[in-house]
């Protein structure tokens, strides 16, 4: 059996929408989106062959953030799972294949 995808966006109206998932241990966690931007969405898009990402206003709101989507956790900022983060201050160039090729701090338990 293939290894299950360690990357997914979840809580969104399809595959390609919602918040950013690492699996990491065996658990699903989110990635912190306080440095969240433009390249690391590339990124992401790409790996999971959803296009370009789109917004329709700067980062920084949960509905329009690449890890975010409306109703997310108030406070919560792109790309979080509200309570439990796997890694946190990533970045990306943009042109990287996987999010892996990105800088990041120490894969962990974070809240």
């Amino acid at each position: 059996e293939p290894e299950p995808p360690h990357l997914r966006l979840a809580g969104g109206g399809h595959r390609c929408q919602g918040r950013v998932e690492l699996l990491h241990l065996g658990r699903w966690a989110g990635v912190c989106g306080h440095t969240w931007g433009q390249p690391e969405a590339q990124v992401v898009c790409r790996y999971l062959g959803c296009g370009s990402p789109v917004r329709d206003t700067p980062w920084g709101t949960p509905e329009d953030a690449p890890g975010g989507t409306p109703g997310d956790t108030p406070g919560h900022t792109p790309g979080d799972t509200p309570g439990q983060v796997w890694l946190e201050q990533v970045s990306c160039k943009g042109t990287e294949s996987d999010l892996k090729q990105c800088r990041a701090g120490p894969w962990r338990e974070h809240t």
